[in-house]
């Protein structure tokens, strides 16, 4: 009998034969399946230099908002960023549309981001990454394009979530009682302050830093998938709430704050926000979770793994 797949592992071999050689690389040999996250990670050899090549994940993207992203990635690119940018198609065009099992899916091959991850080990390290994400909101000024995905900002990464988070919560009223006061006043902080009072504009969407790779002192930025227009005081928010992941805020957030602001300033109206954002990005980090149970496994909608996400949510300073 025949079962539709709900999502499916491409085979390199085949995405070799037929999709790269719509591209303009010279002398691909392999393509080898590295990582599944959001999307699916693959590692595109050549003779003298390597590619990665991502597979969106099916109806994750619409075509027009991962147009968005090449068009941004290019135009960092342009202006000097140090950035993972896409390479073209024979074309012209960069993004191919693929007919997977699950449907459509799409796929875009972008210059490899060489060198380390960095570990945040090292104060250095995390002043190092302050000062290349002030650098690429620096460089990103100007960026206009026709193609739209959603903006970064209360509606999509609060409100959108709580929608999405809700149906898990039946069991656990208290922790939703917590969510929805909680959000009230993250509505209320955010709507207080004047929005021309704040940085907007281009956000990369994911700084937690886990994103970059380092290089002879060189830092390059890459998986602009959650990028967008907003707050910027998000982007700063993500790697702050990844320091307090790894209980290391005390040592990493005042190096990164040191770094960003060596190169670009940031008020503090937006810092006043800081905490907020913290909150508000943990809850999309739910709903990115949940809504996509069904390929990441509902481990991610179950009791154990929303009793471990309050845990962290309960000692934030504005619960």
């Amino acid at each position: 009998m025949k079962i539709k797949a709900g999502y499916s592992t491409l085979c390199g071999d085949e995405l070799l034969a037929k999709i790269v050689s719509q591209y303009d690389i010279k002398a691909p040999l392999e393509c080898v399946f590295q990582q599944r996250g959001v999307n699916d990670t693959y590692e595109l050899r050549c003779s003298d230099r390597k590619y990665s090549l991502r597979v969106y994940r099916h109806a994750l993207r619409e075509r027009d908002a991962i147009d968005f992203e090449m068009a941004a990635i290019n135009y960092l690119h342009q202006k000097g960023a140090d950035v993972a940018y896409p390479i073209a198609k024979k074309n012209g065009e960069y993004v191919t549309e693929i007919e997977a099992p699950e449907g459509h899916r799409y796929v875009v091959i972008t210059a490899y981001a060489n060198g380390e991850h960095i570990r945040f080990e090292e104060r250095q390290h995390a002043v190092q990454f302050g000062e290349s994400a002030a650098l690429l909101h620096d460089l990103s000024e100007g960026f206009h394009t026709s193609h739209r995905r959603p903006n970064l900002d209360i509606n999509y990464l609060l409100d959108d979530s709580l929608q999405v988070i809700c149906p898990y919560f039946v069991n656990s009223p208290e922790d939703w009682a917590v969510l929805e006061k909680t959000s009230t006043e993250a509505r209320l902080r955010v709507s207080s302050v004047s929005r021309n009072r704040l940085d907007t504009g281009f956000c990369h969407g994911d700084f937690h830093g886990g994103n970059v790779r380092e290089a002879d002192g060189v830092i390059t930025h890459f998986d602009f998938d959650c990028c967008g227009i907003g707050l910027r005081i998000f982007d700063l928010a993500t790697f702050n709430w990844s320091a307090r992941l790894r209980e290391k805020q005390d040592e990493g957030w005042p190096a990164f704050l040191e770094g960003y602001r060596s190169v670009r300033n940031i008020g503090e109206d937006d810092l006043a926000l800081l905490d907020t954002f913290v909150f508000i990005r943990h809850v999309w980090l739910m709903s990115l979770h949940m809504g996509n149970a069904d390929d990441f496994g509902h481990g991610v909608t179950s009791q154990d793994y929303i009793d471990h996400q309050m845990k962290f949510i309960k000692k934030l300073p504005i619960v």
